[in-house]
């Protein structure tokens, strides 16, 4: 048997031989074409936004308990960034987009009609909630409605989904005799009618064809030659003045799938979002129809009451904290940009003697009217820079009186919505790679 002349390491000693061969061995850098160059550029700056979401998260969440009542030290994501952190020796730092730090808004949606998810769950409402950039709300509606191939009848029509699709002929849209009648009318069912007498609504056929031509070559109306054909008669102007066009109603707003119930503007994208994420649930992350009992989910109208109370709840102890974070209270938001060019509050002393400018903490809310009590409105607007608004169907504010629109959606708005909802999923594709 030849015995093998190789040393046989264990596996400590082979990690230990592998440390010093690739401190010893200099190999060549790895060359990147400009494709790989712009990508590995766009992960970094999708990176510094994403830390920047977790800092805010990890502020606008409660600590976590462990071990009988002992609190963890949060490790946040800015931290890294400090001189002698995990991120100072390693790849280099990219900003993060322009676009991001631009206001933006929360958005809590309600569908106009019932959705059918499934056995087991009553037939009701539901809610969405999204983040768009400010001012796109009404086209974000418009470009969801048009991309499900809904047309505005067919979608008044239709009073029940079933997962966003009308799978079934819709049997509304079909013509149908009217359920009333009078009594003359239930008299003379079964009996046969006689033929039509109009010649334009009857099959022609043998037996009425001289009546036919007969009716074709009568006419009422003069024939004239084409170069005597009389001018058109001349209509005098009105002696009366038009009514003006304020007295003229505003036609109303197209019927849509969903229309907003509450929009939340905020400074920035980041704070945007982790905003939404936090609203989807309670604050221990439990769904809202988990504190309903079991006995009281299969009534569908009670459960949506419910369910909009509790994320409108929700959404107001957020908008709480979040303000009086921006205000400085509770240490702030570790890590928050105003801009794309800033390193985050905390960065080596940024914004820390300073603060953040008055107009980067105000926060509109705009409400739709009667979603809720006057007394509830009222404890809303003792928040810190918020203010309250009112807004329609297509999330356009309105005036006080609630009589004109301050806010217009256009084609270019439409056509710009539609290219950021792109960008986005770019951007989703870019995080999961």
């Amino acid at each position: 048997m030849k015995v093998s002349s190789r040393l046989q390491l264990n596996k400590h000693e082979k990690l230990i031989k592998k440390s010093i061969l690739a401190k010893t061995r200099k190999s060549a850098p790895r060359e990147y074409t400009p494709e790989q160059l712009e990508h590995i550029r766009m992960t970094r700056s999708i990176k510094a936004e994403r830390d920047e979401r977790l800092d805010i998260s990890q502020s606008l969440a409660p600590p976590k308990h462990y071990l009988g009542g002992f609190t963890v030290p949060k490790s946040l994501r800015s931290y890294n960034h400090q001189p002698g952190g995990s991120y100072e020796f390693k790849a280099p730092y990219e900003p993060p987009r322009e676009d991001g730090y631009t206001p933006h808004e929360v958005v809590l949606f309600r569908t106009r009609w019932n959705l059918d998810k499934g056995p087991g769950i009553p037939v009701a409402p539901d809610h969405l909630v999204g983040t768009y950039p400010a001012s796109r709300t009404a086209a974000s509606i418009l470009d969801l409605h048009r991309s499900l191939g809904v047309q505005e009848g067919d979608a008044r029509d239709r009073k029940f989904w079933k997962l966003w699709q009308n799978t079934y002929a819709d049997k509304v849209a079909r013509e149908t005799e009217g359920d009333v009648r009078n009594e003359e009318e239930d008299f003379y069912v079964g009996f046969r009618t006689l033929p039509q007498e109009d010649p334009a609504l009857r099959v022609s056929g043998s037996l009425y064809l001289e009546e036919e031509m007969a009716d074709k070559n009568h006419s009422d109306t003069p024939v004239h030659p084409p170069h005597a054909i009389p001018s058109a008669p001349y209509f005098a102007p009105l002696s009366i003045t038009p009514t003006s066009t304020k007295e003229i109603p505003r036609p109303p707003p197209p019927t849509t799938i969903i229309y907003p119930l509450l929009r939340i503007v905020l400074p920035t994208r980041p704070l945007a979002r982790v905003f939404a994420r936090l609203s989807r649930a309670l604050v221990t992350g439990m769904p809202y129809v988990g504190v309903i009992p079991l006995a009281d989910r299969k009534d569908g109208k009670s459960v949506f009451r419910r369910i909009t109370r509790l994320r409108l709840s929700r959404m107001r102890a957020l908008l709480r904290d979040t303000a009086h974070r921006l205000e400085g209270l509770h240490g702030g938001f570790p890590g928050l940009r105003v801009t794309h060019t800033d390193r985050g509050k905390g960065y080596k002393g940024e914004r820390l003697s300073e603060g953040f400018p008055e107009e980067f903490k105000q926060i509109k809310v705009l409400m739709r009217p009667g979603l809720l009590p006057m007394a509830e409105i009222d404890e809303w607007r003792t928040l810190p820079n918020v203010t309250i608004r009112w807004m329609d169907d297509l999330g356009r504010e309105l005036t006080d009186d609630l009589k004109e629109v301050v806010e217009s959606v256009s084609m270019e708005d439409i056509e710009q919505s539609q290219s950021f909802m792109n960008e986005e999923d770019d951007d989703s594709e870019h995080e999961k790679d």
